[in-house]
């Protein structure tokens, strides 16, 4: 029969197994703090200088969740005005036929406390053209009577744009997107591009002015700046449809059609 292990050898391996076993599992980590109001007004923020259309999407949603809450209540409008706006503009530029419409930043611009310009922005983001491949014709139409509006319009929104210029960035996209024309930026005096360049970390400020210069190197540098701009590709697929590099601009087109299913052909 074998002998029995004294009692305190059976203790000192209990003691090493417990041990041994709360080594092995480390306790469930806790949740961190919820992000407080500000900083989720500051990463809203940080998208919507990001610029892109998703992330102009995403930004409004987060200012949307803010609405109403103890958050900085004037920050939250600015953000939703100003990402309701480049939206409407961007699925014009896009050709998303069924959006680019511009109530909810109506909407803002006719509150109480609204700055005094925003109803002038919205006025002049509804001027916004419509790209025009693949549109439907009644849009094309459209863009004919936005062109005839700007043309009585430019000089008093010029007026109210241009000095805005240098201290606001949407004022900026603004004016690119009402003045562009073949050659018109390389026209204007340099001291435009000094006060554009100001806001050189609003990224969809620099995708209107790669736009307005119509520079290939330009426009493909904003997806490199930021992989989630691939509406990009869109437009540079534009760019070799013009240049009649066919292939091209079906590999571009089919490179991003799964994540685009919405884009006009």
């Amino acid at each position: 029969m074998p002998e029995a292990a004294p009692c305190w050898r059976v203790a000192w391996a209990l003691v090493a197994l417990l041990t041994w076993s709360c080594a092995a599992t480390p306790p469930p980590s806790l949740p961190g703090p919820a992000p407080t109001y500000a900083e989720v007004i500051a990463q809203a923020d940080a998208l919507k200088r990001a610029g892109c259309y998703r992330c102009l999407l995403e930004a409004r949603v987060s200012y949307e969740d803010l609405t109403d809450t103890e958050a900085d209540q004037t920050a939250v409008s600015v953000g939703l005005f100003e990402t309701s706006l480049l939206i409407g503009m961007r699925e014009r530029e896009l050709g998303l036929v069924g959006f680019g419409t511009f109530e909810r930043a109506a909407r803002l611009a006719a509150t109480t406390d609204a700055p005094t310009e925003w109803p002038q922005f919205v006025a002049i983001a509804e001027t916004t053209r419509w790209q025009r491949v693949g549109v439907p014709k009644a849009l094309l139409d459209e863009n004919t009577a936005y062109r005839r509006r700007v043309d009585r319009e430019r000089e008093s929104w010029n007026g109210l744009l241009r000095p805005l210029v240098r201290t606001s960035p949407l004022a900026g996209y603004l004016y690119l997107s009402l003045n562009c024309a073949d050659g018109w930026l390389a026209d204007q005096p340099a001291v435009l591009t000094d006060d554009l360049a100001v806001h050189d970390d609003a990224l969809y400020l620099r995708y209107r002015r790669a736009m307005c210069t119509d520079r290939l190197v330009e426009q493909s540098l904003i997806e490199t700046l930021e992989p989630r701009f691939t509406e990009m590709t869109f437009f540079l697929a534009q760019a070799a449809l013009r240049a009649e590099a066919v292939a091209l601009a079906e590999f571009q087109l089919g490179e991003t059609q799964a994540a685009w299913p919405d884009w006009p052909t």
